[in-house]
């Protein structure tokens, strides 16, 4: 969740968030607005979890590359106007997967870890374990 001049930008992880615990969400709004302050603690075990995230993602994009997909990265973490417009030249240009593609739609926003092209419609998420298309996200 993201607080900016009073509009609400939410995403994937705040609505899986809420749906486990809806304490969580005013937990983390009495952070976004100044009320609370954000727990400030190291886990290791987090890190370690993180890494072999990125490496399973990394392993997965190189068995993309290595099928002959034509793979386009976009740059940064957040979803501002930069990363958007990164993201639809990739769309615009026919790469057939998108790395971190900055996706928005009124208060909803995020990136894509993967998403990789189809013919009909357009894009579609890669699904978590990576070896099938999401097929319930078409747009």
């Amino acid at each position: 969740m993201q607080v900016n001049k009073g509009h609400i930008t939410l995403n994937a992880t705040d609505l899986v968030a809420h749906a486990a615990c809806d304490h969580l969400t005013v937990l983390d709004w009495q952070q976004q607005t100044g009320q609370r302050a954000k727990p400030d603690y190291y886990d290791p075990l987090t890190e370690i979890l993180r890494e072999r995230g990125f490496r399973h993602e990394a392993a997965f994009i190189q068995a993309l590359e290595d099928q002959g997909l034509s793979v386009s990265h976009i740059d940064g973490v957040g979803v501002d106007d930069g990363a958007m417009r990164a993201t639809r030249e990739a769309m615009e240009a026919g790469a057939d997967v998108i790395v971190q593609a900055a996706l928005r739609h009124g208060t909803w926003s995020g990136r894509a870890d993967v998403l990789q092209r189809v013919e009909t419609p357009g894009f579609y998420p890669v699904s978590a374990d990576g070896l099938e298309r999401a097929e319930n996200f078409r747009s």
